[in-house]
């Protein structure tokens, strides 16, 4: 919503999960595997006036955030660390589309140890799942 990363649902594990989500339903893109999601998927213009309202003189930054979205966009997913609020949270989200512009993203997050198997597997899930949403909305 806007350069924001909204929640619009979650199923938290644990109390700090809870914690965190509730008290930052709007979220920087940046701070967020969906919302970098999101920004790897904007058209070319609209990334590169989120990249100049946001990162400002902040070069660095700003080249950073057009690297990882077009590597997201490579990929077809973000996998990795969640953003700054859990740090020791991974995650993996990935593009919802409608037609051929991407409108959310879903993420799967954990934080217990095994957790590069266990997003593989959720991977998995969030694509098969995310197909079948896509396909519900053109027939």
């Amino acid at each position: 919503m806007g350069h924001d990363a909204v929640y619009v649902d979650w199923a938290g594990t644990d109390e700090p999960f809870d914690y965190a989500l509730a008290r930052r339903l709007r979220s920087p893109l940046m701070h967020t595997a969906a919302g970098r999601v999101l920004v790897a998927h904007m058209t070319a213009p609209e990334r590169r006036e989120w990249v100049a309202a946001t990162f400002g003189a902040d070069e660095e930054g700003a080249v950073h955030a057009l690297r990882t979205a077009a590597r997201i966009r490579d990929d077809g997913l973000e996998r990795g660390p969640s953003g700054p609020v859990m740090p020791d949270v991974r995650t993996v989200a990935v593009p919802v589309g409608a037609g051929d512009r991407v409108v959310a993203a879903v993420s799967i997050a954990h934080h217990l140890p095994g957790t590069d198997e266990v997003l593989d597997r959720y991977e998995g899930l969030l694509r098969t799942a995310v197909t079948e949403w896509e396909r519900r909305g053109t027939s």
